[in-house]
């Protein structure tokens, strides 16, 4: 039997056991050998090695060492603190066990001594022997059950957020962590997490995205968006002139030209049809051409200008109309096509609803003015009189001696023994 480190002088009757001894820890050990020459070795109660068909020499010795071999060998550098020998006595593994307790030391994952030991609770480990006390799993690690000699890193998906814990805890959906982690890490904005105890985070597909750090799971690109590329926070909008009525597009061709007679602004689901007065020749266009002035149209999504029709003479349009109007009173209008009427001149008046030429404006009687575009005419103050047919004031007053009353064409001398008070 040879410890940590033989040569081959004992080659036939021994076997190894390597790092068998801890610098500075007490080693209980135990070596015992059966009648039929099984040889077994025990560490601090623990069965760490056995040999069947081990010979006990015959040959007589006139000096035995303990520590120390008849070879010249250097002795031991350790402190023996008792050494026992039992003799015709088979010693089974429960009395090493036994032995070990009684020596006042307790194996590792137990504390005490003087023949009681106990196991340290779960949570707690004890990593030597001899210990007076267990030691807390630190944060990040963990002991299932009582008696360890070690804690457990928690598992990478897992977290031990405090000291002296029996158990981990998995990261919740939309979090993860390595191993000995003491908290979990939120996917960031790009990434999910669908499942519980993970240890990373996923990319989004193509076509998905999350602006928020610790999703669950991605959302789908909108109708009028798309995107190529996986780990996204967010989708691109389909340009103007296009659009896309797919959800969770990934490639930028879904997004198809609008049609000629529509339209459409970016990131649009649906094109729009052109409004009345309007039209688009073009595919993929952004806007709708509006109808010139004097024209009208009524069509919606009309793809030419021919659905533009013009005003009639004694009509009018402006800018994108979808009907003509007549002109008003004191107007008129020979040409069709035409954006507005002109007015009657000054002097003369017309009370016609779409007149068609100027003949409809007639002249203002004496006694009576207007301005030009005037449905009817204004009778001259009293004191004043206009002899003028299509006349545009009443520049005259009445002379002293003389009156008038409204509308007069000429003003009447006074009377006499009557007299005109100005």
């Amino acid at each position: 039997m040879c410890l940590d480190g033989c040569d081959s002088f004992y080659s036939q009757s021994r076997f190894l056991v390597s790092d068998f001894w801890s610098i500075g820890s007490y080693v209980h050990t135990l070596i015992t050998v059966s009648g039929d020459g099984t040889s077994a070795l025990y560490k601090n109660g623990i069965l760490v090695g056995s040999f069947a068909g081990f010979a006990i020499p015959s040959r007589s010795r006139t000096k035995n060492y303990i520590g120390l071999s008849n070879r010249g060998d250097p002795s031991i550098n350790a402190y023996i603190a008792f050494f026992r020998i039992y003799n015709n006595v088979a010693l089974t593994a429960d009395d090493a066990a036994t032995l070990y307790t009684l020596s006042g030391y307790c194996s590792a994952g137990k504390y005490g001594g003087s023949g009681s030991c106990t196991a340290c609770a779960a949570g707690y480990y004890s990593s030597s022997s001899s210990s007076s006390t267990c030691t807390a799993c630190a944060v990040g690690y963990y002991s299932a059950s009582s008696g360890s000699s070690s804690c457990t890193a928690c598992e990478a998906g897992s977290y031990c957020s405090t000291m002296a814990l029996s158990a981990f805890t998995n990261c919740a959906a939309g979090t993860y962590s390595a191993a000995s982690a003491s908290g979990c890490t939120s996917c960031s904005s790009g990434t999910f997490q669908t499942n519980t105890g993970s240890s990373s985070c996923e990319n989004c597909a193509a076509g998905m995205f999350t602006a928020v750090s610790a999703a669950s799971v991605c959302s789908s690109c909108s109708a009028g968006f798309y995107q190529t590329a996986t780990g996204s926070t967010v989708c691109i909008g389909c340009s103007a002139g296009t659009f896309s009525s797919s959800t969770g597009a990934s490639l930028a061709s879904t997004c198809a030209s609008c049609l000629a007679g529509q339209y459409s602004s970016s990131a649009a689901s649906v094109c729009t049809a052109c409004a009345a007065a309007s039209f688009q020749a073009s595919t993929g266009s952004t806007a709708c051409d509006n109808c010139a002035t004097g024209t009208f149209s009524t069509a919606l999504g009309a793809t030419s200008s021919s659905v533009c029709s013009s005003c009639d003479s004694g009509t009018y349009a402006a800018a994108v109309s979808i009907s003509c109007s007549s002109c008003a009173a004191g107007t008129y209008q020979e040409n069709s096509g035409s954006s507005s009427c002109s007015a009657c001149p000054a002097g003369t008046f017309s009370t016609s609803l779409g007149a068609t030429s100027s003949g409809a404006c007639s002249s203002c009687d004496s006694g009576k003015y207007t301005a030009s575009g005037a449905s009817s005419c204004i009778s001259c103050a009293a004191g004043r009189y206009s002899a003028l047919v299509g006349g545009t004031s009443c520049p005259y007053r009445c002379a002293a001696g003389s009156y008038s009353i409204a509308g007069a064409s000429a003003c009447t001398y006074c009377v006499a023994g009557n007299v005109r008070m100005v």
